[in-house]
């Protein structure tokens, strides 16, 4: 493979494809550094999230629209410290399935 980068050092940040970046940057002789640029924390204060939660469990909406797999991980993780994962997980089955802008089911669960 080319060394076009020989003797460089690179810092990536931290993103999805993180691993693949790396490697394609060695690859080419650098030395790449990851450096973490953010960091996903759980809300300070719980009671709010558990409060949706069980509004969500108990049917309040039709329709939840989640921008990425951290936020329901997040969601779930909630869901389970206060015993309300199973009800999180069979409302999120009765909201309305749609198909997002890739084509692919928005609904997994």
């Amino acid at each position: 493979m080319t060394e076009a980068l020989s003797g460089r050092r690179i810092v990536v940040p931290e993103t999805r494809e993180l691993g693949q970046l790396v490697r394609m940057l060695e690859e080419h002789g650098a030395e790449a550094i990851p450096c973490p640029m953010i960091a996903i924390r759980d809300a300070s204060d719980a009671k709010p999230v558990e409060a949706w939660l069980g509004r969500f469990a108990n049917g309040a909406c039709d329709d939840l629209v989640l921008m990425t797999g951290e936020g329901l991980r997040r969601l779930l993780g909630f869901a389970r410290r206060t015993d309300l994962e199973h009800a999180f997980l069979d409302a999120l089955r009765t909201t309305r399935e749609d198909r997002n802008q890739c084509g692919r089911l928005g609904r997994s669960v």
